[in-house]
């Protein structure tokens, strides 16, 4: 690509790298591509495009690896790669989920997940952050959260 960002150039690869690569048909290399070929551990996706952890992405992922590591952590809910529910459904349970928005929690098997709160519940057996009860864990939760809040905006006429 002719347009780099600067920040993009330590992940470039040259084309000889991907000429092999088994692609989608086009010019481009998507992200079921990188996944297919590259059989990655690890999926972050911070760039708020919704739907870029799609079904085929996430169950390629989980063919390859016995416990893929799965973080949609765009805000706000509406623009979140995938949901835990789908994630979770898409991977037979076998992902661990984080996210950047908030979720319901989601049932499988019977048993009902807290998307994040193993997380929070790590951080304290291992000394990483205040104690606290499981109980409060929600609240606590809650207020650590970032919530967007969006001013009117009026338009000065001159």
């Amino acid at each position: 690509m002719a347009d780099l960002q600067p920040f993009q150039a330590p992940f470039v690869q040259p084309r000889d790298t991907v000429a092999q690569w088994t692609r989608s048909p086009g010019d481009r290399i998507d992200l079921f591509d990188v996944v297919k070929n590259t059989r990655p551990t690890v999926l972050i996706g911070v760039s708020g495009q919704p739907g870029m952890f799609a079904e085929e992405v996430a169950r390629t992922m989980a063919s390859a690896v016995e416990r893929p590591v799965i973080f949609p952590l765009s805000n706000p809910v509406s623009r979140s790669k995938a949901t835990p529910a789908d994630l979770l459904r898409w991977t037979d349970g076998r992902a661990l989920v984080g996210t950047g928005s908030p979720f319901p929690p989601v049932e499988i098997d019977g048993k009902e997940f807290t998307v994040v709160a193993a997380v929070a519940r790590q951080a304290r057996a291992e000394g990483l952050c205040a104690a606290f009860d499981d109980d409060a864990l929600g609240g606590l939760i809650a207020q650590k959260m970032w919530e967007p809040v969006y001013s009117p905006y009026h338009r000065k006429v001159c």
